[in-house]
């Protein structure tokens, strides 16, 4: 099972009773858990694209610092290291 899968069972779980010997599932419909499947796989596609336009920022980020005379930059250098590091801890 699927790691979306686990999450949308532990979303909407199932519960299920035996009822005359057939075995019912009378807890939240399966089209709840389907939706929840294809957010979670859609989020997961945004999150990729998310680090990879991240990873261009940055490579595009230590570019331009190369580029640069540091010694006329040098204010902006501390807080856009602490960005990229904040940036690359979530990545």
């Amino acid at each position: 099972m699927s790691n979306a899968e686990n999450r949308s069972l532990e979303a909407y779980p199932k519960e299920t009773r035996n009822i005359t010997g057939f075995v019912v599932d009378i807890g939240y419909p399966q089209y709840m858990r389907n939706l929840y499947i294809e957010g979670y796989h859609q989020a997961e596609k945004d999150h990729q694209q998310t680090k990879e336009l991240l990873n261009m920022l940055l490579e595009e980020i230590d570019c331009s610092f190369k580029q640069t005379d540091l010694t006329l930059t040098y204010p902006v250098i501390n807080k856009v290291k602490y960005i990229k590091q904040k940036l690359r801890e979530n990545i």
